[in-house]
């Protein structure tokens, strides 16, 4: 419905904003963002990661001693490659250079070491906050949580900002100084907006988030809060820099506070309504045009219009003839988001003069005309499932897996039972209850029973949680939850190829080989591999012997055939050449 739109992107009729001058007041404080860079997060990410780190330096005010800024990065180690400074333009050089270390996921060294850098550095009449941004769960979550104690212990204020599904509520929850504190959000591309609400309770000293404040209470969504008043069709958004603005719904709705939006009337249950007094008024005005007001029927509002040359009149209550009652036009209001040419369903977002290019949600496109993301324009935005890992061996992947020995030729990957490929970033990824692995491969003795790994999760000495295994004519596949023992389908079929997938979700695992499909009930959740996924090895099977085609691993349904995996007449004709022209073997 066009009515209803985000509601980040109302088009108030009406605002009041209360802001302080200064950023931050006359605050002191020191922070340190504490980041995930870990192998489980793709380089594009830990680019977005830098990029909203830029809001730090350029939004807290960061003045001599009184306020400062660092960043340590964490993984299987940690390093403070940005220690605390108020130099903005050496702290956005630094954030510009950060690396990625990859590896596990060592948040209790992490926080640890910056609980170090605060006792060495801290000064002590500035209050010290620690921003943790992680994708995934720590290594150890007793480790955590007692490092994430000490550090509150000492009167640090901790955030933790858990990206995706694989971080735990429990842990992040016990991480955090308070439950506003924790954040989770779905992607990357929503950690800058984030960052903005982080900044907006980190410059808050005693005004606006406090227990006596306006926006106590409120609700963090994208970096701003959001709470309701005593007036049904008016609400609050809490902003950064101490902020708050006043604004108004559109004629017809009332504020939402459990959708964060502006939603009909007839669907918001508001306490205050002026139709549930002792004495309701027959009609009344709040909002609208000149034409538009409220009539009450049965103890509701209902939106009222008056006919056309007629306006309503507030004292006497009912419309009378008027013939200058026109429309009135959209109030003006600076807009801080721009469209972008040829792609509605991203837009601009200017932020103290650096530009983000960010996504519509699903289901809404951009819409300059209300300064947003909207349900209003044709365009409908529906988000394009990407896998998380793409392997094809045809393409230039820098990054992607580290090659140990297998033979890339002719879009094939050639295992010889000595080398695999291992893809560091899905080390210590929780999968929860979804993943979906697509791979074509082809064993170089099919008539071979013992049980080889073609993709699996099993190393460093630990058993593997998720695995597809050759076993002669047969594919094997494994799913180890928690708290149950591990379960095992099988698929058999003749073809030399063997196209499979491997499928957990909503509560199902299957396998499937061609057409041959086996499945059960799963319960629970994925066992989580502190090790990296791999092709051709996997601990406790042997390592595969023969060619893999490529392997697909995604936490949502894609349509396999407009991926660049091959067509069956491709299949076909790759198959003939992997049976002729065997690439050499390779030692590890």
């Amino acid at each position: 419905m066009k009515e209803l739109i985000l509601v980040v992107l109302v088009a108030a009729q009406c605002s009041v904003t209360h802001a302080q001058t200064a950023t931050c007041g006359e605050q002191r404080f020191d922070v340190i963002a504490l980041v995930d860079g870990s192998g489980s997060i793709a380089r594009a990410d830990f680019q977005k990661i830098k990029n909203s780190l830029e809001m730090f330096p350029a939004s807290l005010g960061l003045n001599g001693v009184d306020r400062r800024f660092g960043v340590a990065v964490f993984s299987s180690i940690v390093t403070v490659p940005i220690p605390l400074s108020s130099n903005v333009t050496a702290l956005m050089s630094g954030i510009a250079s950060l690396q990625q270390p990859k590896g596990g996921t060592n948040t209790a060294l992490g926080l640890t070491r910056v609980i170090q850098e605060f006792e060495d550095y801290g000064i002590p009449e500035n209050k010290q906050f620690i921003i943790v941004i992680t994708d995934g769960r720590s290594n150890n979550m007793n480790a955590t949580l007692a490092a994430a104690a000490q550090a509150k212990n000492m009167g640090i204020s901790v955030f933790a900002v858990g990206v995706g599904s694989g971080p735990v509520a429990s842990e992040l929850a016990g991480i955090a100084s308070d439950s506003s504190q924790v954040i989770n959000i779905d992607n990357f591309d929503q950690l800058t907006q984030t960052i903005v609400g982080v900044i907006a309770m980190v410059c808050d000293d005693t005004d606006v988030y406090t227990d006596d404040g306006p926006c106590f209470g409120c609700i963090l969504r994208n970096g701003i809060g959001y709470l309701r008043t005593s007036d049904c069709d008016k609400f609050l958004q809490c902003q950064l820099s101490l902020a708050y603005t006043v604004k108004q719904c559109p004629f017809g709705t009332y504020w939402d506070q459990s959708a964060l939006t502006c939603n009909y009337i007839g669907k918001v249950n508001c306490p205050n309504d002026v139709c549930t007094a002792p004495t309701p008024p027959a009609t009344y005005k709040t909002s609208g045009n000149c034409s538009q007001y409220y009539q009450c029927v049965n103890g509701v509002s209902h939106s009222r219009t008056c006919p056309e040359g007629q306006s309503y009149n507030a004292i006497l209550g009912y419309c009378i003839t008027d013939s200058d009652c026109k429309p009135e036009p959209p109030v003006p209001r600076k807009c801080h988001m721009t469209a972008i040419l040829n792609e509605p369903c991203y837009y601009n977002w200017d932020v103290y003069g650096v530009t983000y290019k960010m996504p519509c949600p699903g289901g809404t496109a951009y819409d300059q005309s209300v300064c947003g993301c909207s349900t209003s324009v044709h365009t409908s935005c529906i988000p394009v499932c990407k896998p998380i890992v793409h392997i094809d061996f045809n393409s230039a992947e820098p990054g992607e897996y580290g090659n140990y020995g297998a033979v890339i030729q002719n879009g094939l990957a050639y295992f010889n039972g000595r080398s695999s490929i291992k893809i560091p970033r899905l080390a210590n990824v929780d999968f929860r209850d979804r993943i979906t692995i697509y791979t074509r491969y082809r064993a170089e003795f099919p008539s071979n029973t013992t049980q080889q790994a073609v993709v699996a999760n099993g190393d460093c000495n630990e058993a593997s949680t998720i695995a597809i295994v050759a076993d002669g004519q047969s594919t094997e596949f494994t799913a180890q939850s928690v708290s149950r023992s591990p379960q095992t389908l099988t698929t058999s079929t003749s073809s030399t190829w063997k196209e499979v997938v491997y499928k957990l979700k909503s509560g199902t695992f299957s396998g499937k080989d061609g057409l041959q499909l086996d499945s059960t009930p799963f319960a629970g959740l994925l066992q989580v591999s502190q090790c990296a996924f791999q092709v051709g090895h996997g601990e406790g099977f042997n390592d595969f012997r023969g060619w893999v085609d490529y392997v697909i691993i995604t936490l949502c349904d894609i349509n396999l055939l407009s991926s660049t995996t091959p067509t069956a007449a491709t299949a076909t004709a790759t198959t003939t050449t992997a049976a002729t022209t065997r690439p050499k073997h390779t030692s590890q």
